[in-house]
């Protein structure tokens, strides 16, 4: 039995160190792994932004002018990192779920907020290609021309 105990132990450690540096959207494996954190929790448990820095880099390295961003804080300034982007209001966020399809483009989702596009009925990651999964807190989409 206690083999077992060392086991699990062994197994925790690794899968806590192998999300470094992600280590805010850590979720062990029997709540999905830290890829499906953001459908347990939301807001500061998994999002703080901290991934903007990333997205620009993924911009860079895939060719992707702007994105509409949904970020988790309305204090971060993408800007800062250089990040070309429409910053929909809460208002036009709604009328964009409510079409039946949005308009095509690359967008940023956060973790945060998409957990509740999720709650809303709202799965983007099932309808639109994930681009790019940003340290299991934010998510790249393309919405395609139709």
């Amino acid at each position: 039995a206690s083999w077992v105990i060392w086991g699990l132990l062994v197994w925790h450690v690794a899968s806590s160190a192998a999300s470094f540096p992600h280590h805010l959207s850590y979720f062990n494996e029997l709540a999905g792994g830290p890829s499906r954190g953001w459908e347990w929790l939301g807001d500061s448990n998994v999002d703080w932004d901290q991934e903007l820095k990333a997205l620009k880099q993924t911009m860079d390295r895939l060719g992707i002018p702007t994105v509409t961003l949904a970020s988790a804080s309305p204090y971060d300034d993408p800007s800062y990192y250089g990040i070309s982007h429409t910053k929909p209001t809460n208002e036009e966020w709604i009328r964009i779920l409510s079409l039946p399809m949005p308009p095509p483009g690359m967008y940023a989702l956060s973790a945060s907020f998409r957990g509740r596009m999720k709650a809303l009925g709202y799965d983007w990651g099932n309808k639109y290609p994930i681009i790019a999964n940003l340290g299991n807190s934010m998510f790249l989409f393309r919405v395609p021309w139709k």
